[in-house]
């Protein structure tokens, strides 16, 4: 739906403000359902509330 999407455009948003990671991507897949993807150098800037689920290859 048109309000999910534009939910998710916004959370992603604020998330991106929140953290100052700017390249923070909100993501879907079946195993993990919704997800927030930072590349390896914002690792320091991720915040301690975030929970590391997974680990790409050649990310």
């Amino acid at each position: 739906s048109n309000e999910g999407s534009a939910w998710l455009v916004d959370y992603e948003n604020k998330e991106k403000e929140r953290t100052g990671i700017k390249h923070l991507k909100v993501g879907f897949n079946k195993v993990f359902g919704y997800y927030l993807e930072i590349s390896r150098s914002n690792l320091h800037l991720v915040p301690p509330d975030y929970i590391r689920k997974q680990t790409l290859v050649n990310t």
